[in-house]
């Protein structure tokens, strides 16, 4: 379920300017650092917790941990702590949207931030398993053994991977509520964080005021078990909103057919494909069933992508892969940096043991993805070590902490019945099943209203008297019925496109790179660098981010500025630096 959400402008890397002492308890030093995109003064530091709790003396882990403080001096006694997915996610890089998306909690209570053992700053169980310069080994499998190998070996020599368990994840995220003086936190999970959240709950219930579990992932679920299904009626679902559409309709009237088709296609055997990659130029790769299924799959997680799909379907389904390669190699890419041996910890431990590997042979003829997730995970968990698990640990979880529950009608990897079977054991929660929506919600009309719930929740501690009618009024994002094909670019033009370009309002900086066969730019405030496609001479798309496209003005060869527009915001205006 590993994945990098992936919103523009939005997965920010911290920038720590560490000054002066402000805190310290427990272990735990807090300094005053500055974050991109955060105004005002955070407070940055680390907490050193054992790797084994029951080894004395033996390795020790320095957690990242982030604070951002209340404007009140009337602070909470209970924080907040966002728990990233994956898992293999860190925390902290969040920061910048988290504050932006929630920041009115502010107020008066702290946000807290902390880099799971295993993830980003907290002594990182990084591994590389495929070259991201080179497309051919994006578009291989999703966990190649050989790789996963030498991850194995590499880690070894310095962690003990049996350790690296969400159990473990609660100790540490508790070391931290103490170290800091806080009574009690407000868990925000996503994703593989909602089972965090759960582990959390159960093991210190009482130091646990109100959690918010969006896209949930149980316990007791074994994950990838239920991909091949869930993914098969999320895809189902999109036909049918698309078939419902009148543009959408008009534009891919077969689109069932045509999904058959595809499906039909690989399971025959790969597909060879050559097209223009933005890193390398022109290549030619392989397209097995297995990265296609996991393509269309990771393209159901977001409503933007999940809209362009029956166009890339359409187009693999008349003999055009190309827009599918980009796409799996895109997403390859984003994954590129996470963190790997955590996932492979957690769910050798916590997932691959109770997979029933005849029920997802049984798959094989009825999904597009069928078995393929269920085989690489099994494949790769032999020889890893596993760790232990509490007694009852994969049982339903029970409280009566208030609780605020998100799950997105067409969730190819946590849909609402996961939802459903953690209400039956949160008595005081609140269910919300934002239609249309998938793994994410972030970018649909109408969506801006569900963080305003989350923020009413927490402040209130309670669900009651929450008003969520605004959630009818989410929709879909319009659908992709076609898009420019991509272009060759020569070096000579690409190199007059490079370059810094700055915009005042907002203030924002972009640097333009050349690549052998388009560009790639970096925003600032730390995000990550992106890909750029040629549509034309002078207009590129970013890949992995539907509708987002940038557009050089030259004149008489000489550089005016770029504009960049974006689905859900107006057209921004970028000129050169001087």
């Amino acid at each position: 379920m590993i994945q990098r959400p992936f919103r523009l402008l939005a997965l920010l890397l911290l920038s720590l300017a560490s000054t002066r002492v402000d805190a310290q308890g427990g272990g735990l030093v807090l300094r005053a650092c500055t974050l991109p995109g955060v105004a005002g003064e955070a407070r940055c530091g680390t907490l050193r917790v054992p790797e084994n709790r029951d080894l004395p003396g033996g390795r020790m882990l320095d957690l990242n941990v982030v604070v951002l403080p209340a404007h009140s001096g009337e602070r909470a006694p209970d924080a907040v702590t966002f728990l990233s997915g994956g898992p293999g996610q860190a925390a902290t890089p969040m920061a910048s949207w988290l504050n932006a998306q929630f920041g009115a909690l502010r107020d008066t209570r702290d946000i807290v931030l902390m880099d799971g053992r295993g993830t980003g700053a907290s002594a990182p169980l990084n591994c590389e398993m495929r070259d991201p310069a080179d497309p051919r080994a994006l578009a291989g499998d999703f966990l190649p053994v050989e790789a996963v190998r030498r991850c194995r070996e590499r880690l070894s020599g310095q962690a003990d991977l049996a350790r690296y368990t969400l159990p473990e994840f609660a100790r540490d995220l508790d070391d931290v509520r103490a170290a800091l003086g806080y009574e009690r936190l407000n868990l925000h999970g996503t994703s593989f964080g909602t089972r965090a959240a759960q582990v959390y709950l159960r093991m210190y219930p009482d130091r646990v005021r109100s959690v918010v579990l969006h896209g949930v992932v149980l316990p007791g679920a074994a994950t990838p078990q239920a991909h091949a299904r869930d993914a098969e009626a999320a895809l189902a679902g999109t036909v049918r909103d698309c078939m419902a559409d009148p543009a959408c309709a008009a534009a891919f009237p077969r689109l069932e057919d045509e999904v058959r088709t595809v499906a039909a296609r690989v399971r025959r055997g790969p597909v060879e494909v050559s097209y223009v990659d933005a890193e390398t130029g022109r290549v030619t790769l392989s397209l097995s069933r297995g990265t296609v299924a996991e393509t269309v799959r990771k393209m159901l997680y977001a409503p933007g992508t999940a809209s362009r799909l029956p166009f890339v379907i359409h187009r693999a389904a008349g003999g055009d892969w190309t827009p599918l390669a980009s796409a799996a190699v895109s997403d390859r890419r984003m994954m590129s940096d996470a963190g790997w041996g955590l996932f492979l910890s957690v769910t050798c431990t916590e997932d691959v043991p109770y997979l029933d590997t005849l029920a997802a042979r049984a798959t094989e003829s009825t999904t597009l993805l069928g078995a393929y997730r269920v085989r690489q995970q099994v494949d790769a968990c032999r020889g890893w070590p596993r760790g232990e698990l509490p007694a009852g640990y994969r049982d339903p979880v029970r409280s009566a902490v208030p609780a605020l529950i998100l799950a997105g009608e067409m969730d190819p990897a946590t849909p609402p019945h996961w939802a459903d079977s953690a209400v039956a054991g949160l008595p005081n929660a609140v269910r919300i099943v934002v239609p249309r929506a998938a793994h994410a919600y972030h970018g649909m009309p109408g969506a801006d209203c569900i963080d305003p719930l989350v923020v009413e929740f927490i402040r209130a501690g309670s669900a009651r008297g929450l008003d969520t009618s605004c959630i009818a009024r989410v929709r879909r994002p319009a659908w992709i019925v076609d898009e420019p094909r991509p272009v060759e670019v020569d070096s000579l033009s690409l190199a007059r496109l490079t370059g810094v370009f700055v915009s005042a309002q907002p203030p924002l900086e972009m640097e333009i790179v050349q690549l052998r066969g388009g560009l790639r730019v970096t925003f600032s405030g730390g995000n990550p660098p992106m890909s750029l496609i040629p549509i034309s001479a002078t207009r590129f798309a970013i890949e992995g981010a539907p509708g987002v496209e940038l557009s050089f003005m030259l004149h008489h060869g000489f550089m005016r500025g770029v504009t960049v527009t974006t689905p859900d915001r107006p057209p921004m205006h970028m000129s050169p630096r001087r």
